[in-house]
């Protein structure tokens, strides 16, 4: 049987993760389902939680960084800990759930590597974020799009699928730690002429979302950073 990872990074998710390992199980018609938590150096009872709810669960795998290092970093670690077939990479949260890997797996058939998106015509909001966040995001990503020059029109939804070359081309290369990541996996399969696919996804805020103002600090710098790297 075919396996995918599913990569979850978690800082001091001790409020939601049960949730959201709830909701995956083990098999996926043809695939096995291995979950991989990357915990970035949580400080409250995330682990705890995680080993005392799933210590019998086979397919659970914890990766632990002695401090935290940001979202970026904690994907970077768990998709090259993987080896399996495909790997996904998935928020704590679970604002994008597992349901809609069915759906990334049918796109993967002409794809390296599919991402959801949340601006597409099908796509569905449940629940919005607040107001300064949704204009600081479409800022965001429009800086992105323009400065970058990509051509995807949601990079930072935070549910994306990839199959192994992808994994193998993509992420030893990556550098952001932080919210980054999303734009410059994007930018290095662009440069390795990777085939991306954006499909549209059901997604809901959650309102104890990590994402503070100088978080989307950072992430402009990273984008100059990323910028820069691809002008040599």
């Amino acid at each position: 049987m075919k396996k995918i990872s599913i990569i979850i990074p978690a800082f001091n998710e001790e409020s939601r993760i049960e949730k959201t390992l709830d909701s995956i199980p083990e098999k996926m018609g043809e695939f096995h389902l291995e979950i991989i938590i990357v915990d970035d150096g949580s400080t409250d009872k995330t682990v705890e939680i995680i080993k005392k709810h799933y210590s019998n669960k086979k397919n659970l795998k914890i990766l632990s960084h002695p401090k935290n290092k940001g979202k970026g970093g904690a994907i970077k670690t768990g998709m090259l800990y993987s080896t399996s077939d495909f790997a996904l990479y998935m928020d704590a949260d679970n604002a994008t759930t597992i349901d809609h890997l069915k759906k990334f797996l049918k796109k993967m058939e002409e794809s390296d590597i599919v991402i959801g998106s949340r601006v597409l015509e099908e796509s569905k909001i449940v629940r919005q974020q607040p107001f300064y966040k949704r204009f600081l995001g479409k800022s965001g990503n429009f800086l992105i799009r323009k400065i970058l020059r990509l051509s995807i029109y949601d990079t930072q939804c935070g549910f994306k699928l990839f199959n192994r070359n992808a994994i193998d081309l993509i992420f030893p290369e990556c550098s952001c730690m932080g919210w980054g990541i999303d734009f410059e996996i994007l930018k290095i399969a662009e440069s390795k002429n990777l085939r991306v696919s954006e499909v549209p996804v059901v997604w809901e805020d959650d309102p104890d979302s990590k994402v503070t103002f100088k978080g989307y600090i950072k992430t402009v710098l990273e984008l100059i950073k990323v910028k820069i790297k691809n002008l040599r």
